[in-house]
C-alpha cells in the first residue's frame, strides 16, 4: 500500500525503496527524485502537513508549484 492512515490520523507514505523502482524503473535512489516530488504533491493534496524527504530543495520547489496551482495563486501577469 502506498498510502496509509494511521490510527492517530497521520497519513504515511513508504514507497521509495520498494514501490518507486517498480513504477519508475529507476534503481538508483537519486534518479527517483521526480517520483518523490510527485508522491509528496499527492500526499499534501490529500491532507499531509509534513513530508520527510532527502532532496528538500527539489520537493520544496514541487510543493510550492502545487500549492500555487491548488490555491490558484499565480505570479502577476499570469492570471489568465
Amino acid at each position: 500500500m502506498l498510502f496509509a492512515l494511521a490510527s492517530n490520523g497521520w497519513a504515511t507514505i513508504n514507497a521509495s525503496h520498494y514501490l518507486f523502482p517498480r513504477y519508475t524503473g529507476q534503481t538508483i535512489a537519486a534518479d527517483r527524485d521526480v517520483a518523490t516530488v510527485a508522491a509528496c504533491v499527492v500526499a499534501v493534496g490529500n491532507g499531509a502537513n509534513i513530508v520527510r524527504v532527502h532532496n528538500v530543495p527539489m520537493v520544496a520547489q514541487g510543493l510550492a508549484v502545487a500549492d500555487a496551482v491548488y490555491r490558484r495563486v499565480l505570479p502577476h501577469g499570469m492570471d489568465h
